[in-house]
């Protein structure tokens, strides 16, 4: 009979640690996500810099030869991979200037 107890007892230590165990994990995990949760609800975000919005047009037009709105030439007998490198002049007809701009033709 005294074994049974000693079994019993060792057995429900046993299960004792793992459960305050799991528990000590959940507790954690759930305060971890809390907290992250609250900073992000919580965050204040300040401008140090003050920034200043304007608005305008932007009406680029391609400037041809001759007043006309193309290229000066044809390419002929291009090959896949081929690559032809064409100059154009751009200009801004609004009232806001244009940077870093890029042009590009595809299919």
């Amino acid at each position: 009979m005294t074994e049974q107890i000693t079994t019993v007892t060792t057995e429900a230590r046993r299960w004792s640690g793992r459960t305050i165990a799991a528990a000590a994990f959940a507790i954690a995990g759930l305060s971890l996500t809390g907290a992250g949760v609250y900073a992000g609800l919580a965050a204040n975000a300040t401008n140090t810099t003050a920034q200043t919005v304007t608005s305008g047009t932007l009406s680029l037009t391609l400037a041809g030869e001759s007043g006309a709105a193309t290229f000066s030439n044809t390419i002929a007998t291009l090959a896949p991979g081929d690559v032809v490198n064409r100059y154009v002049v751009l200009t801004n007809g609004g009232t806001l200037a244009g940077k870093a701009l890029g042009l590009a033709v595809t299919d």
